[in-house]
């Protein structure tokens, strides 16, 4: 699978945040407005510095790669 330099995989809220408070929010169902705000808030708070610093370096490998090879195509699974 080709992947694009500038594709919208290369943001941390698009390759990581929503789909982890989408993850954590719809665990169960929601039943009214203000549940699924605090399920949001919930998920929120729960991306410690620990995780943040890691999706942020993933991040940082990506764009390097970016670079290294001029926004061409590159693997999904390729190394940087």
């Amino acid at each position: 699978m080709k992947w694009t330099a500038r594709s919208p995989d290369l943001t941390p809220c698009d390759f990581f945040l929503w789909g982890y408070v989408k993850q954590h929010v719809y665990r169960g169902a929601i039943g009214r407005i203000d549940e699924l705000k605090r399920r949001i808030e919930l998920a929120s708070r729960s991306i410690d510095d620990g995780l943040r610093e890691r999706v942020l370096a993933g991040y940082q490998r990506r764009l390097a790669r970016c670079i290294q090879i001029h926004g061409a195509h590159v693997e999904v699974n390729a190394q940087s």
